[in-house]
């Protein structure tokens, strides 16, 4: 659902460091939240470009959130 998908994108951005552009880039990627709850630090760090200390912060973050 592209009304969802907006929302957690929105979501995202509420971390500091990822913008409307990284999370578009992370939900591109992995479809689904599932799968980037799943993502490891290091996917997370490849796919939106950001240091692998901001990448655990998200993770962090999303397992909280979902």
């Amino acid at each position: 659902n592209v009304r969802k998908k907006t929302a957690f994108e929105m979501e995202l951005t509420r971390v500091q460091g990822i913008g409307p552009k990284k999370a578009l880039a992370l939900l591109s990627h992995f479809k689904t939240k599932k799968a980037i709850k799943e993502a490891t630090a290091e996917e997370l760090r490849a796919v939106a470009k950001i240091s692998l200390e901001k990448a655990e912060e998200l993770r962090l973050w999303i397992a909280e959130m979902l």
